[in-house]
């Protein structure tokens, strides 16, 4: 499943991976199809040394565009399912347990969604993953790199993903912590 959808994703990588180079001011790349991947542009023989009269600029617009974009922060709400008292209790104690794992020292939600703002805007993609962590025993939300989501190639939305694929690379320390196993 990950190698289609590494194949079906493959016209996406190629932009999403030219405008990050350019955004980590790296103008001087271009695609290269054999290897699926970004190249180094090649120069003319004996213009090795010849200055590239280019000027990057897309950092300062995606900074810009960041921070105009986190001036109206996502806040989260929990609604009752009923009016009965019972409901309007659980709504309550969600909404402060909510409150409280966006603060800075639990989970950081307002920095994962930055950082989810900055992959989209620099590359094109995000994905802000919610997942449970059994460590600290609590959720937590991660802003994944795009470069390491497969979605369902098939998908036409991406409600309709029959699944989706999240890569990362973990420590060996790590995996014994969340698993238990070497």
């Amino acid at each position: 499943l990950k190698e289609e959808a590494r194949r079906g994703r493959l016209p996406f990588d190629k932009d999403l991976l030219l405008n990050l180079a350019f955004f980590l001011d790296h103008q001087y790349v271009e695609w290269n199809s054999e290897i699926g991947g970004i190249q180094q542009a090649k120069r003319q023989k004996g213009m090795e040394n010849a200055p590239r009269p280019v000027a990057n600029k897309i950092l300062h617009f995606v900074m810009k565009q960041r921070s105009s974009a986190l001036e109206t922060k996502p806040t989260v709400d929990v609604l009752p399912a009923t009016d009965d008292p019972v409901d309007l209790g659980h709504a309550s104690v969600s909404l402060a347990y909510l409150r409280w794992l966006a603060e800075p020292q639990v989970a950081d939600i307002d920095s994962e969604v930055a950082d989810g703002v900055l992959w989209a805007l620099s590359s094109g993609e995000s994905y802000m993953k919610w997942t449970w962590d059994d460590v600290e025993k609590r959720g937590q939300g991660v802003a994944c790199s795009p470069l390491e989501v497969y979605p369902d190639p098939y998908a036409r939305k991406f409600k309709e993903c029959r699944y989706i694929i999240h890569e990362q690379f973990l420590d060996v320390d790590r995996v014994k912590a969340i698993y238990g196993q070497e």
